[in-house]
């Protein structure tokens, strides 16, 4: 039985050094110089945290954003303490002004800061130009119309412009955003302008430009973008009315019809006079009456100044037939608009920005 206690307890202890021993291959090599150069900085050894931080941002390796930000933190300490003694306030002011450029609206943890320490960065961050865009990584944009908001930060009032292209294609970014002059401002990453797909599905780079308001300072920051995004495919809708489906709403006018009842009462007026006149010799002894020619006369004129007015009549049925037909018309016209608004609200697309490169 102590055999077999033995046996396991021995099999735990190796299981347990194999874990630790994991945990610490974990940890990166930049992570334990950093942690090294804390202990050395709370341990007042100066010139040790100088040494450790520095090799931490001249190393080879991969160095993240944060690790390079505490690297120099650690250094600006070490070479701007509260001791008289020790400090280098030239070598710490460079070293500031490198952490502005890195972190525009950057503070001094409370763990190192002193007032001087604190002055010094304001001087450093009153001396340089500095922009920063902060993108969030995992996005998922929610209709046509969404936008990605891109924070940006800059130490100066400054002329912010955000572009897309294409990775590894050399034609021109389009410019998409432009803020400012402002210190910080919000740029938005549009994947479409009105219904023209400016972004589809592949690999982009997004270019966050920030000029000095009052110097031609200028700070360029790239980011890797990956985008999943379908097509936004829209219905036709009508643009006008086909006016060959359309009735005519009003019957032809009847010119020649007035014309001819004119006429023909002016006749009838002249054949009735006629025919009324006395018989010889009667008749030639008098003169037939002028009025009866004046008033045939008349008849003739209405017929033709009526035959002018006429416009022709209202046909009823054509015209509740062309209502139907422009009513119908409009319903398509709506039914295609509303089924675009539910695409376009329907759209969805993922966009991962990852973070700035050289």
């Amino acid at each position: 039985m102590n055999a077999v206690r033995a046996t396991l307890l021995a099999a735990a202890l190796l299981v347990g050094a194999g874990a630790a021993a994991a945990q610490e291959q974990r940890v990166s090599p930049v992570a334990d110089v950093l942690r090294q150069a804390r202990r050395a900085l709370d341990n007042l050894e100066y010139g040790a945290a100088d040494s450790l931080a520095r090799s931490v941002l001249v190393s080879r390796a991969q160095v993240s954003r944060a690790e390079r930000i505490e690297a120099l933190l650690v250094l600006v300490a070490a070479l701007y303490p509260e001791e008289r003694t020790a400090q280098r306030r030239d070598s710490a002011l460079a070293y500031l002004r490198e952490y502005v450029r890195t972190a525009p609206d950057g503070t001094i943890p409370a763990a190192i800061s002193w007032y001087g320490l604190d002055s010094l960065l304001e001087l450093a961050r009153r001396t340089t130009f500095a922009a920063f865009a902060r993108p969030r990584r995992d996005n998922t944009v929610s209709g046509a119309g969404a936008s990605i908001p891109i924070p940006v930060v800059a130490t100066r009032p400054a002329r912010l412009r955000l572009s897309l292209g294409r990775r590894g294609q050399t034609t021109r970014p389009v410019v998409v955003d432009s803020a400012g002059p402002a210190r910080d401002a919000v740029l938005a990453l549009r994947l479409f302008a009105g219904d023209s797909q400016l972004v589809s599905s592949g690999e982009w780079v997004v270019t966050v430009t920030a000029v000095d308001s009052a110097s031609p300072d200028t700070v360029v920051q790239r980011f890797p973008v990956t985008v999943s995004a379908p097509s936004l495919d829209l219905v036709s809708v009508p643009l006008a009315l086909d006016s060959t489906q359309l009735r005519s709403e009003w019957a032809p006018p009847s010119r020649g019809v007035a014309v001819a009842i004119g006429a023909g009462l002016g006749a009838a007026t002249v054949l009735m006079v006629q025919a009324m006149r006395a018989p010889e010799p009667v008749s030639s002894a008098v003169k037939a009456d002028s009025r009866a020619l004046a008033v045939a006369g008349g008849f003739v004129l209405g017929g033709v100044v009526g035959a002018l007015l006429d416009k022709g009549h209202a046909l009823p049925a054509n015209v509740a037939y062309n209502s139907q037909v422009r009513a119908d018309f409009a319903q398509r016209v709506l039914d295609a608009q509303q089924e675009n608004e539910r695409r376009r609200a329907a759209h969805r697309a993922t966009v991962t920005i990852g973070e700035a490169v050289p």
